[in-house]
């Protein structure tokens, strides 16, 4: 009985192999990281369009000008993502979280 030129090729290749062919090639996994992706896109937006409604009841509340707050917003926010996403040997993010 002869096999296709497909099957015999398929079967040359080691269990890994066919593994990576797999993966690579598309599939559900492909888009289950594209859902997460998508989803942690939407959490961040979220995120910062709360803050940005919330932004005069906290400037209120603490008693800050809009100079400082925006500091806090802009310069802070950007210096905990550099932070966050550094990829340093032990990110402080990291230790801290484990500290505390």
């Amino acid at each position: 009985m002869m096999q296709s030129n497909a099957a015999q090729a398929d079967e040359s290749l080691d269990p890994a192999e066919r593994n990576v062919d797999r993966w690579v090639s598309g599939g559900a996994p492909g888009w289950t990281a594209v859902g997460l992706l998508g989803f942690l896109f939407a959490v961040s937006f979220v995120d910062r369009m709360i803050l940005a409604l919330l932004i005069d009841p906290i400037r209120l509340d603490l008693g800050v000008s809009e100079t400082q707050l925006g500091l806090v917003f802009g310069a802070g926010f950007s210096v905990a993502y550099v932070l966050a996403g550094c990829r340093w040997p032990t990110s402080p993010i990291a230790v801290i979280a484990a500290h505390y």
